[in-house]
């Protein structure tokens, strides 16, 4: 199966069973880093939804830094590109 195959299959499947759409995890995730943020001195920047899969993406390109060929990182950046595109409204 191909690395973008997978990541369609894991979002669409597997992690969509589990949580649901990306718009409520992603709405969820963003009010626990707001909190973060806020709880540490620096909330004057506005974390949303929308924020979550640039984010992630960028976690998983720094991992990739360092392991270029992590087939499991690879995948979950094609898995947040989608979800992120979902989130966004982008078919």
């Amino acid at each position: 199966m191909s690395i973008a195959d997978e990541a369609k299959a894991i979002v669409a499947g597997a992690r969509r069973e589990q949580y649901g759409g990306p718009e409520r995890g992603f709405e969820a995730i963003a009010r626990f880093w707001q909190a973060y943020f806020e709880n540490t001195g620096r909330g004057d920047v506005k974390i949303t939804a929308a924020d979550i899969s640039p984010m992630m993406r960028l976690f998983k390109e720094a991992r990739l830094c360092h392991t270029p060929n992590h087939r499991d990182s690879l995948v979950d950046l094609i898995g947040y590109t989608l979800t992120g595109a979902e989130v966004n409204g982008v078919e």
